[in-house]
């Protein structure tokens, strides 16, 4: 997906992300085993936050999660199509299902 940038670290990922508006984000690796974070920008005034995305295999829950949500997505285009916050539509050649809660 063009948001995956498996190269980038936290300050790359900042780097990358000044300048662009609110909602820009990219999914990158974590520092956390085992992890991904979603690095976004929050607001207007170009602050970058930082999500770690876990993920689970099982038994009891199988799919993607933001920090310690107890919310499970199916998949990562799930997953960041259920936040509301991002800004999907800089991806417009990218499938984002339609969220139903």
């Amino acid at each position: 997906q063009p948001f995956c940038h498996p190269n980038l670290t936290r300050v790359s990922a900042e780097a990358h992300l000044r300048g662009q508006c609110k909602g820009a984000f990219v999914l990158r690796p974590s520092s956390m085993p085992g992890c991904l974070s979603l690095s976004h920008v929050e607001d207007d005034s170009g602050k970058v936050g930082h999500a770690v995305v876990k993920t689970h295999t099982g038994p009891e829950r199988v799919g993607y999660s933001i920090g310690d949500s107890t919310r499970t997505h199916v998949s990562l285009l799930h997953l960041i199509a259920y936040l509301p916050t991002l800004n999907h539509g800089l991806y417009p050649q990218v499938p984002f299902p339609e969220v139903r809660d």
